[in-house]
């Protein structure tokens, strides 16, 4: 009653592309060479609960077999990853659409 298994490609593919989001999220938060030195703490809490935080939940989804829950974050990524992805064209918020696109 574990629910589906994940074929092993799609699972590692997910695995990947949410590591990859929160890698991207650190650049952009901490490493992005045209941003102000210093972002604000409010938009750290924006990128962590909007997109941090749903990969994170996205890989102990795939750790623990639970597709249920993947779903329930990539829903939760809809509306940001639809905003970024189309409102900024070309940038590198698309790498985010690309990636959050092969988890599902």
């Amino acid at each position: 009653m574990g629910g589906k298994r994940l074929k092993p490609i799609l699972k590692w593919g997910a695995l990947l592309s949410s590591i990859l989001t929160i890698v991207l999220c650190f650049i952009f938060l901490f490493k992005n060479p045209y941003s102000d030195p210093v972002i604000s703490s409010t938009t750290m809490w924006i990128i962590f609960i909007m997109a941090v935080l749903p990969s994170i939940i996205t890989i102990f989804s795939i750790l623990l077999n639970k597709p249920r829950l993947m779903v329930n974050s990539f829903v939760w990524l809809i509306p940001s990853l639809l905003y970024i992805g189309v409102a900024q064209i070309p940038s590198v918020w698309n790498l985010f659409c690309f990636a959050y696109s092969f988890n599902f």
